[in-house]
């Protein structure tokens, strides 16, 4: 059976029987893959090497059709300690992880996401002491991994419908094809829109348009924090019909 090696980002880990394990490895070559662990009362093997949020080069094998590889081996390229030594940052990661999981299919290499979710949680250990800056490198994250999945309506200051910039003083909606006024929106049938203030709807443009290092120096109020972040999920969950079960803890956090 022919080998496989890549650079991967573990994702999940879940028992399978008695003496085995389900990883969930995001490869840079093969995108999400499953390989099943055989548990080793070996010395030798690094258990580490297995652990969800760790960077690792992984050796697994199979047929090419098949749904379910065997692993040959790991090794770790970063461990992301600081992360997992954090309750902060392992929310964070661990709510960004969640939505990857479920928003990647299986076989399906996207580099870009990979390079992104890499640069994700490299940016999380080097700006682990600034709260306001963690916020926007998730809010950042996650719109661009949006845009790669083609789920993300670009936001702008001017209503879809009526092309009339929106009013600072009135209330604003986020549906599928973008930003609608207060006017417009009676006017449709929208069954998943977001209400969020003007305020908002300005950050999120810089989010989704400027670069990461200008972005990183915004300071969103906490009221618009909370619209992004609600918005962010609701994309995220009107796409896959699930819930977060990492959000029960996090969103407190991020509040």
């Amino acid at each position: 059976m022919p080998l496989y090696t890549s650079e991967s980002i573990i994702l999940k880990t879940s028992d399978f029987s008695e003496n085995k394990r389900i990883v969930i490895f995001f490869t840079e070559k093969k995108g999400k893959v499953p390989v099943v662990v055989r548990k080793s009362k070996s010395k030798k093997f690094n258990f580490a090497a297995i652990e969800p949020t760790t960077l690792c080069r992984v050796t697994y094998f199979g047929k090419e059709n098949v749904q379910l590889f065997r692993f040959s081996n790991s090794e770790i390229i970063n461990y992301y300690l600081p992360l997992k030594s954090s309750l902060t940052l392992l929310n964070y990661s661990s709510c960004f992880s969640e939505i990857i999981l479920y928003l990647v299919r299986d076989f399906d290499p996207n580099k870009y996401i990979f390079e992104t979710y890499k640069n994700f949680l490299k940016s999380l250990i080097e700006f682990k002491d600034e709260s306001n800056t963690i916020n926007l490198i998730f809010f950042i994250s996650l719109i661009q991994v949006y845009k790669s999945i083609g789920i993300y309506s670009e936001i702008n200051d001017l209503c879809h419908m009526c092309k009339i910039k929106i009013d600072g003083n009135k209330k604003v909606f986020i549906v599928e094809r973008g930003v609608v006024c207060n006017e417009c929106i009676k006017k449709g049938n929208y069954y998943n829109k977001s209400e969020v203030s003007a305020s908002s709807i300005m950050f999120l443009k810089t989010l989704g348009n400027s670069k990461f290092h200008v972005s990183t120096k915004l300071n969103i109020n906490p009221q618009s924090r909370r619209e992004i972040f609600d918005y962010l999920i609701s994309v995220y969950k009107n796409y896959t019909n699930r819930e977060i079960n990492s959000l029960k803890v996090f969103r407190e956090i991020i509040r």
